[in-house]
């Protein structure tokens, strides 16, 4: 047999928003009702906000009660609400920390052999920064070991005991007091001259020559002394350098019917490169006759654009007889250039026809040579 007791309870029933209350002062009954305005039980209106970390609870003394929806918030998760909190008070790093390329600043210098080190403990105890190599004259390059150094020997001065100078004094020089090397009285400097069997194998062996240098050519025979990038490779300065190039013509063929209109003479033209403050020498030597009595013929000598630089007239008596005529002519150039000289001719008065021979036994030939330069002018 089964036995139901009731038991008064929380009634059944109710609805949102209403509370248990007593219904008379008999114990148990109760009954759901909604709050009056002027009721002493309310619903709560201000709920206190959680705004830190690790409050305690607590039963609380309030008559309110709670709305079932209602929400007490939470703490600021924010890196302020974190900055009080040492970083000895979290657990120990389990993977390299990435500092994000920022530095640790405010450390102090290390003590345990593992500690990390600052920058001025490293400078202050690093050995390079702080090893200087001193030098004194004439010794010079000293300075820190931060960077290569070279020692050197300045140039020798007074007060620098046991220096010698920067270049050589070669083997008969003596040694003056200031450092300076000198020539005994009466001596000669000494120079190796080179030899080369040509200008070509010479370039190759010294592709840039001092000024001065000299050298000998086997297979031309040459003596020659190097005198600047102007000039170059040439015989002494103050000697005649001979015939230039293409300087001796004997080539000329006989010339006939030379009237009034000036020609060149065939084959009587050089031209070659040169040498500011060198004199030339033009040689002319021909032998002309006119085909009448009495005329007059005139020899000249003249540049490239046959401007007349020199000109000789010659009377010709007989008719048809050869004259012997030499010319000569000297000139230097304001600069190195390109220079070019010929021989004309021209019937300068009469009617007959001029003709200049040449051919077996003729003295009809052409020279241009370099004499030597202009007296107390060195070369440039």
């Amino acid at each position: 047999m089964t036995a139901v007791i009731r038991v008064p309870g929380v009634p059944n029933g109710g609805t949102s928003g209403q509370v248990l209350a007593k219904n008379s002062a008999t114990d148990q009954d109760t009954g759901w009702t909604t709050p009056s305005a002027g009721s002493n039980i309310q619903p709560a209106t201000a709920v206190v906000a959680e705004t830190a970390f690790g409050t305690a609870s607590a039963v609380g003394t309030g008559t309110n009660y709670a709305r079932n929806d209602h929400t007490h918030g939470s703490p600021v998760h924010n890196a302020a609400a974190h900055s009080a909190i040492p970083l000895n008070s979290f657990a120990l790093p389990t993977a390299p920390i990435d500092m994000n390329g920022q530095r640790f600043v405010n450390l102090l210098d290390p003590f345990a052999a593992n500690e990390s080190a600052t920058k001025n403990y490293v400078d202050q105890n690093s050995l390079a920064p702080t090893r200087l190599i001193n030098t004194t004259a004439p010794l010079t390059g000293g300075g820190n070991l931060t960077a290569d150094r070279t020692l050197g020997i300045s140039a020798f001065a007074g007060s620098a005991a046991g220096a010698v100078p920067v270049s050589a004094g070669g083997t008969i020089n003596y040694l003056r007091a200031d450092g300076t090397w000198a020539m005994p009285a009466g001596a000669m400097l000494a120079q190796t001259i080179q030899t080369y069997p040509t200008a070509a194998a010479r370039d190759a062996a010294v592709p840039s020559p001092a000024q001065g240098a000299c050298c000998y050519i086997t297979g031309t025979g040459e003596f020659l002394v190097y005198q600047g990038t102007n000039i170059g490779w040439a015989p002494p300065w103050n000697h005649s350098w001979g015939l230039v190039a293409n300087g001796f013509q004997t080539t000329a063929t006989a010339q006939g019917s030379i009237t009034n209109t000036e020609v060149d003479i065939t084959g009587m033209t050089t031209t070659w490169p040169a040498v500011y403050q060198r004199v030339y020498r033009a040689t002319l030597r021909c032998q002309v006759q006119s085909s009448v009595v009495n005329d007059v013929a005139m020899l000249k000598i003249c540049d490239g654009s046959n401007t007349q630089k020199s000109a000789f007239r010659i009377p010709l008596t007989p008719v048809n007889t050869a004259l012997g005529v030499t010319m000569v002519y000297y000139i230097n150039y304001g600069a190195n250039q390109t220079a070019t000289l010929k021989a004309r001719v021209v019937r300068d008065s009469g009617t007959g026809n001029l003709q200049i021979t040449a051919g077996s036994g003729s003295t009809t030939n052409w020279t241009v040579e370099d004499v030597g330069p202009q007296p107390g002018t060195p070369p440039i």
